[in-house]
């Protein structure tokens, strides 16, 4: 049971970095393409993408932004994501590894050992 909730939690993790991924890539259109958002299907994915990543963002909102040139460049997505990275390769895996090794694994019993006697094989002749 352990190692089914574990499963659902590395794939929820996997499919929300993928979620994020496109988030990004789909908040750099209205710049490069603005005609491209009065598509329903690319605006109706933006703002559902919005309701799942915009919490987990704003999380991070206590990160100032950075000055480069004359752009000011929130941060905050940026830390989001990294965290989310170093989570799902680094923190996950290690809280897996050790409550799988407490919980998943059975104490040991000692098992009765049976001995094997053999008996001496008869000598072939060679005659």
């Amino acid at each position: 049971m352990a190692s089914t909730i574990f499963s659902f939690i590395g794939a929820f993790l996997n499919i929300y970095m993928l979620c994020f991924f496109v988030w990004a890539l789909l908040s750099w259109i209205p710049q490069f393409a603005p005609s491209l958002m009065q598509n329903p299907i690319l605006s109706g994915l933006q703002s559902f993408l919005d309701t799942i990543i915009l919490p987990w963002v704003r999380l991070f909102s206590f990160v100032k932004p950075m000055r480069f040139g004359n752009v000011m460049m929130d941060m905050s997505s940026l830390v989001a994501f990294l965290v989310l990275i170093i989570v799902t390769n680094y923190v996950f895996p290690a809280i897996k590894s050790s409550v799988a090794g407490v919980v998943l694994l059975p104490a040991a019993i000692p098992m009765p050992v049976q001995r094997i006697s053999r008996t001496p094989r008869p000598e072939r002749s060679t005659s």
